[in-house]
């Protein structure tokens, strides 16, 4: 496992030896199995190559020490005051929607803000489903033609940005669950073929909105990726907060007016929001 990492990593021995302060032989004699590790032999080694705290419980694991980081349920009762304070977070961003997301991109809370958005976005059934407790996945709305797929004008963009963020997640944690997620977009309808052949050192644009619309309701976002500082906690550690903030004036009013209880109709023409009432 340690010679995995270093290699996944990128890293030659000696590099990794120099950044764990300790001899490129003893590296070797570790990767080898003619030395053993102790336990803070293999948090510092963990360290040294950034690894998620998952994999610093793997690598204890594998070396025969107990885990060091807890991995609690997110609806566990010890987690109870970071759901308030994810809570107050969310009620703070009114009339922002904002969504708590676990390492797979699945939904686990939202504001109200958001709920106003996918329920003029989302089919019924989807939003049933959700009503029954299935959790809702970030990437499936984005591909499937029953989610968000057909509302996003830029389409294109959006879903090729989202496919090599997911692949560099998928690569950087070695994750199986993100690499099937990413495989099972991949295959879906309308994908082009050449996404399938994946460039990690591709340049992205700096700044890709996201442009939902349907019907007279038009909003131009952009989004912030947030996480919790310091956390001691596997679980903790992967999750990230999604925040949707207008980028433009009408988007910042038709989001206000969401908020003040305005229910666009979804099969009109878009209209100009700074002359409506």
């Amino acid at each position: 496992m340690l010679r995995y990492w270093r290699q996944h990593r990128r890293l030659s021995q000696l590099e990794l030896a120099g950044r764990a302060s300790i001899s490129g032989r003893h590296l070797s004699f570790l990767e080898t199995g003619r030395s053993s590790p102790s336990r803070e032999m293999v948090l510092g080694l963990a360290e040294a190559m950034d690894l998620p705290l998952r994999e610093h419980n793997a690598l204890l694991d594998a070396a025969g020490f107990s885990a060091r980081y807890s991995e609690l349920d997110f609806a566990s009762p010890e987690l109870t005051q970071v759901r308030r304070m994810l809570d107050v977070v969310l009620e703070r961003q009114e009339p922002y929607p904002v969504v708590v997301l676990d390492r797979h991109w699945n939904v686990l809370m939202s504001n109200r803000a958001a709920m106003r958005m996918v329920a003029l976005l989302l089919p019924p059934e989807t939003l049933a489903a959700m009503a029954d407790g299935k959790p809702l996945n970030l990437v499936h709305t984005i591909f499937v033609h029953e989610g968000l797929r057909e509302s996003i004008e830029n389409w294109e963009a959006v879903a090729h940005a989202t496919v090599l963020r997911l692949s560099r997640e998928a690569a950087a944690k070695d994750d199986k669950q993100l690499k099937q997620l990413l495989q099972s977009v991949l295959g879906m309808p309308g994908v082009p073929a050449a996404w399938r052949v994946l460039d990690l050192g591709a340049t992205t644009n700096p700044f890709i909105p996201l442009v939902l619309s349907r019907g007279e309701l038009r909003l131009n976002l952009f989004t912030t990726l947030s996480s919790i500082g310091t956390p001691l906690d596997v679980t903790l550690q992967e999750l990230s907060l999604e925040t949707y903030f207008p980028a433009d004036d009408e988007t910042d009013r038709a989001l206000e007016r969401l908020a003040d209880g305005w229910q666009p109709n979804l099969s009109a023409a878009p209209k100009d929001l700074g002359a409506v009432g």
